[in-house]
C-alpha cells in the first residue's frame, strides 16, 4: 500500500479510506451548496462525528464577486448600510459563534481543521444519530404531543442564542 501525504494535517489515501488527523472519513451523510458532510470515525475516542467539508474555492465561486460600491455622495456611502461580508469571513464568523455555543438543543462544534494553503476547511460536529434535522419523515403526521416536544426543543435552542453572540 502506497501512502501519499496530501496536506499538513495528515490526510492520507488508503485506497477507499481517507484519514485526516485522527479521523477516518467514511460515507457521505449530507450535502450542501458549498460542500459535503461525511461520517468521521475518531480513533482517539472511538466515537463517530459528522465532518462538514467546505470548499473555499466553491464558496467564493458560488457567492460571486462582491457588489459594486455605492455611488459617491449617496446616502449609502455615508455609513448607513454595512459593508457586505466576504464569504469566508462569514464562515469564520459562524465558526467563532459555534465554538461558544453549549446547549443540549444545538449541535456542538467539536473542532475545526483549516490549512490556509489548502482548499478545504473541515468542521467536526457531534453526530446526530437520527439524521439531518431537515429530513423529517412525512409518511405520518406527528402526534400533537410529539410536535409539541419538538417545537419546545427548537424554541429552547433559539432562546439560548439571541443576545449571546450576535
Amino acid at each position: 500500500m502506497v501512502l501519499s501525504p496530501l496536506s499538513f494535517c495528515g490526510i492520507w489515501d488508503f485506497l477507499d479510506c481517507v484519514q485526516l488527523n485522527q479521523y477516518k472519513l467514511q460515507s457521505e451523510i449530507g450535502k450542501g451548496s458549498y460542500g459535503v458532510v461525511k461520517l468521521a470515525y475518531n480513533e482517539n475516542d472511538d466515537k463517530y462525528y459528522a465532518m462538514k467539508v467546505l470548499s473555499k474555492k466553491k464558496l467564493l465561486k458560488q457567492y460571486g464577486f462582491p457588489r459594486r460600491p455605492p455611488p459617491r455622495g449617496s446616502k449609502a456611502s455615508s455609513g448607513e448600510q454595512p459593508k457586505p461580508m466576504a464569504p469566508l469571513d462569514r464562515v469564520y464568523q459562524e465558526i467563532a459563534i459555534l465554538k461558544k455555543l453549549d446547549h443540549i438543543n444545538i449541535v456542538k462544534l467539536i473542532e475545526v481543521l483549516d490549512d490556509p494553503a489548502e482548499d478545504n476547511l473541515y468542521m467536526v460536529f457531534d453526530l446526530l444519530r437520527k439524521g439531518p434535522v431537515m429530513e423529517v419523515p412525512s409518511d405520518q403526521p406527528f402526534s400533537e404531543e410529539q410536535a409539541r416536544l419538538y417545537f419546545r426543543d427548537i424554541v429552547l435552542g433559539i432562546e439560548y442564542c439571541p443576545f449571546r453572540y450576535w
